[in-house]
């Protein structure tokens, strides 16, 4: 089916979201765990009173364990727990994000602090996230290596950078350019995060890690991601006001996000900057993508070797990375929230969706 923007009525509007991963390689794979995960997460959940009983309803509709068993299908069960905890801690943030943009340097501290030392007690009125960070940390130490552990923590310190610097934006008016927007999302996009919980079920030495061209394959997955997601593994975001939210994947919840009045989202952006229609802005986001794909491919042709044994680890982590993306588009189709909840709107074999009406009027 095209891609375009269509009408089959005076009142309905229908899209179509382009097939970003038409040429992709690396297909998307589904773990085993996900039975097992759920009910790990809703054991989890019964822990944490202090978590309202709406945003528990509002973390079991994200589909948490499929997500990450889309995600990364080739991790164990116990390194499966390890990023479906940091999902939550990522929940968390976001609407701290969005409620307070007091709190959000209040809560980076907190988080920071339980990583620093996970075997002191948090102060009882703390906010749970400090407590929940530090049983994820000590996790985290059982199920990764010395050195993937000390790239966790400084990937969780930038990632928290970031998100005190989006907390000003989340609640600016000010308009941004597509590489601002770009550049911003690929730095609070957690994808770093992402990537170093990847490293759970491989070995790969600090000197390859810091190769130039492994340098290069990481920001330009992030930056492919930017496209795709807002928040890749943290912003799994089920919102039912008009709040300012991000939520994954840009491109498959811009009807959602229009829908409530939020225009931070890169469908938008590139819409307000290019003066584009919708139609327009998914074959320039798709045009986009794909340029990104072939520069990340032709990054990888140029790989060097550092024999067999360190060669297999590095080709594992690749194709973890490459079943990371397509996992993700993989869950973000499956999921009924991109639909507004509602199985009869749009044609999802076909990406093909009913546009909801805009609680707000467009901003250019």
């Amino acid at each position: 089916m095209e891609d375009h923007l269509t009408s089959s009525s005076a009142q309905t509007q229908l899209y179509c979201i382009p097939d970003t991963l038409i040429r992709w390689p690396w297909p998307a794979r589904t773990s085993l765990h996900v039975d097992k995960i759920k009910a790990i997460l809703n054991t989890s959940f019964k822990k944490y009173p202090q978590i309202e009983r709406k945003a528990l309803k509002m973390l079991e509709q994200c589909e948490i364990a499929f997500f990450v068993c889309c995600v990364y299908p080739g991790l164990d069960e116990a390194q499966l727990d390890v990023t479906a905890i940091f999902c939550i801690i990522g929940w968390l943030v976001d609407e701290i994000i969005t409620e307070s943009i007091d709190h959000v340097q209040t809560t980076s501290d907190i988080i920071m602090d339980a990583l620093r030392d996970p075997s002191k007690s948090r102060p009882l009125e703390e906010h749970i996230i400090g407590e929940i960070t530090r049983q994820w940390w000590l996790q985290a130490i059982r199920e990764m290596t010395p050195v993937s552990l000390q790239r966790l923590f400084h990937a969780v310190e930038d990632w928290l950078l970031a998100c005190v610097q989006q907390s000003s934006v989340v609640f600016s008016s000010e308009k941004e350019t597509i590489e601002k927007f770009l550049e911003r999302r690929s730095s609070d996009v957690a994808m770093s995060i992402c990537m170093v919980l990847l490293e759970m079920n491989v070995d790969i030495p600090q000197r390859v890690w810091e190769h130039p061209i492994l340098e290069t394959v990481r920001s330009l997955m992030c930056h492919i991601v930017s496209l795709d997601n807002v928040r890749m593994l943290c912003s799994t975001t089920l919102f039912q006001n008009g709040s300012n939210r991000q939520n994954v994947q840009d491109m498959f919840s811009y009807n959602r996000e229009q829908a409530n009045g939020d225009y931070h989202n890169f469908i938008h952006v590139v819409m307000s900057n290019q003066q584009l229609n919708l139609e327009e802005a998914y074959k320039w986001a798709n045009q986009r993508h794909q340029d990104l794909q072939k520069k990340y491919m032709e990054t990888l042709a140029r790989m060097p070797s550092w024999g067999a044994e360190i060669d297999a680890q590095v080709e594992k982590y690749i194709g973890g990375l490459g079943r990371m993306i397509s996992g993700n588009v993989k869950y973000s189709i499956s999921c009924l929230r991109y639909a507004d909840g509602r199985k009869e709107v749009g044609d999802r074999d076909n990406r093909v969706f009913e546009l909801l009406p805009s609680s707000k009027p467009t901003r250019v």
